[in-house]
């Protein structure tokens, strides 16, 4: 049973990284189409043929990370706690049960694990938002000020849109960045030292 819970717990881990690193990959696709929007040879039908494929998927990926957003936001706020409490506790155990062999794998395997769950999630947060910046970027570099006036005010409306960037929080309380996992890093120690100076206090 528990290698069976531990094989589900990994799948939806695997599944919900594979989700936000889709939808990061899906900007990436708009970049190249932003680039495309750049060819003054096209011709009027095909470059407005181009320009509504580029909203239409611009739009669909927007629903798609606000819906991703709204589902993860929860997960997050309890992966981040969860991880400052064992990444706490995980040191507490090593500092106290020096000669215990099993006790100290165990503990490494779950601190090991901890650790590398919620800095994958940190860095395809950080990777969310800059792909998804980069959108608004790429229609900037694709010189639309030397289109035709008319391209010109679609490609500003479409820069518009892009400004805004794509952001995974934890139930809105913070976004979801490598600086984050930096701060879960810095108050799990944190904890950790009062923790040891609770009990030094105590056993003193």
């Amino acid at each position: 049973m528990l290698e069976l819970h531990g094989f589900a717990l990994f799948f939806v881990e695997t599944f919900t990284w594979n989700l936000v690193y889709a939808t990061s990959c899906m900007f990436r696709i708009l970049q190249i189409l932003a680039n495309e929007l750049s060819h003054q040879s096209r011709n009027e039908k095909e470059w407005n043929i181009k320009l509504k494929t580029f909203i239409a998927l611009h739009d669909s990926v927007l629903r798609s990370a606000e819906i991703l957003e709204e589902i993860l936001s929860l997960q997050m706020l309890l992966l981040y706690i969860s991880t400052i409490l064992a990444l706490c506790l995980g040191m507490v155990v090593l500092s106290l049960a020096v000669n215990e062999v099993y006790v100290l794998l165990t503990t490494m395997a779950v601190f090991g694990y901890c650790t590398f769950q919620t800095f994958s999630f940190s860095y395809l947060g950080t990777e969310l938002i800059e792909q998804s910046e980069a959108v608004a970027d790429a229609i900037f570099h694709s010189k639309w000020y030397t289109q035709k006036l008319n391209r010109q005010k679609d490609m500003c409306f479409l820069m518009m849109r892009a400004n805004k960037p794509v952001k995974l929080t934890a139930a809105k309380l913070f976004v979801v960045t490598r600086d984050s996992f930096t701060q879960v890093i810095k108050q799990a120690y944190t904890i950790f030292a009062l923790m040891s100076q609770f009990l030094d206090d105590t056993m003193g």
